[in-house]
């Protein structure tokens, strides 16, 4: 099968006609390639408006799950803040967490007393910590936030606890002591660092929860005296 062959006129007369059949494509092939411009920028203008709306629909997602963290604990589940202690996101969140509460736990377990009093006091002091942090977390979440799991926050406050009993020397040091203040410090910047950066080692890229990290150390450090009293030591176990 052929495809036809145009039957341009001898002489002069088919130069013309060349001539004009050029410049009729010329002209269609301008006209082309300014729709394809209209088409192009029209393509690009509504790029950009679908990546806007996403950002503003995660944004506005954001919001919305932080506020329905905010519902659940006014609507009465606050025993998620204790209960989501126990839970972890992987293996290694599980190791990291246990290798910490091994390091940090001891010596303020030793100064609430061992007995059974004194565990039971731990304990709370643990719960107590954990729950400070969660509360933190969720408040300080002004942006939206995912739910958050572990035991971190708990950890955070043996941390802050421990910091007062290294200041103190085996017994509770004073709240604003250069070992405290240098302890809390640290713990911030590492915290910030990590929030921001979002390297977190053994998350497996889950984002760390430093909101909680923070209000627990806090909630260690102002909490570790009057749990030493509920759990019956007096004053020798303060150095002031």
């Amino acid at each position: 099968m052929t495809s036809p062959r145009l039957a341009v006129p001898p002489g002069r007369a088919g130069r013309l006609w060349l001539v004009r059949r050029l410049e009729t494509a010329r002209s269609g092939a301008g006209l082309l390639d300014r729709k394809l411009r209209i088409l192009q920028a029209e393509l690009a203008r509504r790029q950009r408006a679908a990546a806007q709306t996403a950002r503003s629909w995660e944004s506005g997602q954001a919001d919305a799950q932080a506020w329905l963290l905010r519902a659940a604990l006014l609507g009465g589940r606050w025993q998620t803040l204790a209960t989501s202690l126990f839970l972890h996101e992987s293996w290694p969140h599980v190791l990291m967490n246990s290798v910490a509460a091994l390091a940090f736990g001891p010596p303020v377990a030793r100064l609430m007393g061992v007995n059974a009093r004194g565990a039971v006091v731990f304990f709370g002091f643990y719960l107590i910590c954990g729950v400070v942090g969660g509360l933190g977390f969720v408040l300080a979440s002004v942006h939206g936030a995912d739910p958050a799991i572990g035991a971190s926050g708990a950890i955070s406050g043996l941390l802050g606890a421990a910091s007062r009993i290294i200041q103190g020397r085996g017994r509770i040091g004073p709240m604003f002591g250069s070992t405290v203040i240098g302890m809390a410090a640290a713990w911030a910047i590492v915290n910030v660092a990590l929030g921001v950066s979002g390297l977190t080692p053994g998350a497996i890229g889950v984002p760390v929860a430093w909101q909680a990290h923070l209000a627990g150390y806090l909630a260690g450090v102002l909490l570790v005296g009057p749990f030493a009293r509920l759990a019956g030591r007096g004053d020798s176990v303060f150095t002031q």
